[in-house]
């Protein structure tokens, strides 16, 4: 189960980078897409759209704990990109409660829950 996580979680950060590098320079400019990277972790901001999606950091938690100035550096980016608001997504892995904390000491406060499902390749019944 955790490397289908992994996997899944690795697959949303690449695509996720991959679309905000490959937006054009007018969509760059009237959106306001940057993606940084603190540490292992990337952050994707549209600094002109104010959507959650568009404005979160990817990573945290997944492969290994946060050291603990790396929360102040993240906020420090997103501060820095004028991120209007921004959501940071937790992949379902053990070990989040010390991340967990974190945020809630530093006033990020819990949003909602998302669920990503996923299906084996062997599983589809074939055309007949």
């Amino acid at each position: 189960m955790f490397d289908t996580v992994v996997a899944l979680e690795r697959a949303e950060i690449d695509a996720f980078t991959d679309l905000y590098r490959a937006a054009s320079p007018e969509v760059v400019d009237a959106s306001g897409l940057t993606v940084s990277n603190v540490g292992d972790l990337v952050v994707l901001v549209a600094n002109k759209i104010d959507v959650l999606a568009l404005n979160r950091v990817l990573g945290l938690g997944l492969m290994q704990p946060i050291p603990d100035r790396l929360l102040d550096d993240l906020l420090s980016v997103l501060t820095e990109r004028r991120s209007p608001r921004f959501f940071i997504p937790l992949a379902p892995v053990n070990g989040h409660e010390r991340i967990k904390q974190a945020l809630l000491t530093n006033g990020i406060r819990h949003h909602n829950n998302c669920v990503r499902l996923s299906r084996t390749m062997r599983d589809i019944p074939g055309d007949t």
